[in-house]
């Protein structure tokens, strides 16, 4: 049982290590859930449920990764203090017959009844070190987020501070509804067999109508 107090405090750092992780991934999936349902409309718009979808799984995946983890390790804490009666009975047992003594039923029965005792406080230790190292974590991360430095809203007129933005008479559109210049390669046969100088002019003829209808948009 004294070996138990090294290894207990080696099974809680190990889970407290898993358990950060596994609330940092949850975190991320959760956020980019929120992101997604409050710009459904600008996904939908913009025809990226594929992209926010993939990355979506992406993250679920990662979440799943840590959470095998974190119940390996509970199942390993149960079972080596489920398992430590029997293994103490059996480590008793041994040392008094190797010691010279003679092992008799009615001291075996006393013996083993005193062991029996020892099985659900045991059988409960474990649970109790996943339940003390999550609490541990969720206040830490209470304790964070409190200790977090206070963000002030930006109020109305004139910005003085430097690094804040401003903007005046802007106007502002989604990419996909500018207007876009016709591809001369579609329109006439002609282009399509244009080459050397006379594609090079028109490819930047083309760049500099595009450039001009960026800055008016």
């Amino acid at each position: 049982i004294a070996l138990l107090i090294p290894i207990t405090k080696f099974i809680a750092a190990w889970l407290g290590k898993i358990q950060k992780l596994l609330m940092k991934a949850r975190d991320e999936r959760v956020a980019l859930n929120n992101e997604i349902l409050g710009a459904m409309k600008v996904i939908k718009i913009q025809a990226w449920e594929e992209n926010f979808a993939s990355k979506l799984l992406e993250l679920r995946e990662h979440e799943l990764k840590r959470l095998k983890k974190y119940f390996i390790a509970g199942s390993t804490s149960v079972t080596m203090f489920s398992s430590t009666p029997m293994l103490v009975a059996l480590a008793t047992f041994a040392a008094y017959t190797l010691a010279g003594n003679d092992l008799d039923v009615a001291e075996a029965l006393t013996a083993l009844a005193l062991f029996d005792i020892l099985r659900f406080p045991l059988f409960m230790l474990p649970q109790i070190i996943n339940r003390i190292v999550e609490a541990g974590i969720s206040f830490e991360r209470v304790r964070s987020f409190l200790l977090s430095e206070e963000y002030s809203s930006v109020g109305e007129g004139r910005l003085k501070e430097m690094g804040e933005v401003w903007m005046k008479n802007g106007t502002f559109v989604y990419d996909s509804k500018k207007p876009r210049l016709e591809d001369d390669d579609k329109t006439t046969d002609k282009g399509r067999n244009k080459g050397g100088i006379a594609k090079l002019r028109q490819k930047h003829r083309r760049m500099m109508q595009e450039a001009a209808l960026d800055r008016q948009w």
